[in-house]
């Protein structure tokens, strides 16, 4: 699935997760801990399917809770 950095942001917000940007994908700057794993576990994403790209089942994240 694909977020937009404003998603992506509300998935981490308090997570004490950094990120660097690396080929133009957004990747952990450091390992993450089993909490942070399981923190970041705890959010809900509303999607709407899109439809596929070759066998791949596209989706857009319309809403993000905790």
């Amino acid at each position: 699935m694909f977020l937009t950095q404003k998603q992506l942001n509300q998935v981490l917000l308090g997570k004490d997760v950094d990120l660097k940007l690396v080929d133009d994908t957004w990747t952990p700057a450091k390992p993450l801990s089993k909490e942070q794993i399981k923190k970041i576990g705890l959010v809900t994403i509303d999607a709407e399917y899109l439809g596929t790209a070759g066998d791949v089942r596209c989706y857009e994240a319309v809403k993000i809770t905790e």
